[in-house]
């Protein structure tokens, strides 16, 4: 199902089963004994966001999955990134001693400046959303890392590689 909503460009299924399988997995987690947590109170609040995120525009907007900790992996559409990155920066204020280009970089130019981000959210159903959501401690999210779909995994010849002929990792040196 996952591999025919990519081919498909079906982002509604991509966000539903990525997030379903999110959640098994930590609900798996939660089941053995002793449970394991892997997610925190932020990490539940992005996932809240999300979904209401997704309310607010009436679609699937966004899907959130986790790295094996608490650290959440956020998926959107190129169209709804400006207003998703205003959102979580809102709700998930930088802390006052980082600076602004080190919690969000910018790179594909969404604002004039990093400074700027988290200070408004321009949609109004997502204003409206973020005022009702609130603002969690500033710091707790420490920084928002934006990336986009690159052209896919490629064989790097062995110079290149970070692993020696055994597998281990080589020296900084090599």
């Amino acid at each position: 199902a996952m591999q025919k909503a990519i081919a498909e460009r079906d982002f509604a299924t991509f966000a539903a089963l990525t997030m379903q399988d999110s959640n098994q997995f930590h609900a798996v987690c939660l089941d053995t004994y002793p449970p394991i947590s892997y997610m925190n109170d932020t990490s539940r609040s992005i996932a809240a966001l999300v979904h209401a995120f997704n309310a607010a525009v009436g679609r699937a907007a966004a899907a959130y999955t986790y790295d094996a900790g608490p650290n959440a992996v956020i998926y959107a559409l190129e169209s709804d990134m400006r207003d998703l990155v205003e959102l979580f920066a809102y709700c998930f204020p930088r802390a006052e001693d980082t600076a602004p280009d080190a919690f969000y970089p910018n790179p594909l130019g969404l604002f004039e400046s990093p400074a700027s981000v988290g200070r408004q959210v321009s949609a109004p159903k997502v204003a409206e959303l973020a005022h009702a959501a609130g603002r969690s401690p500033a710091g707790c999210v420490r920084r928002i890392i934006h990336t986009s779909v690159g052209d896919g995994p490629r064989v790097l010849p062995a110079s290149q590689s970070l692993l020696d002929a055994a597998g281990l990792p080589r020296a900084a040196s090599e």
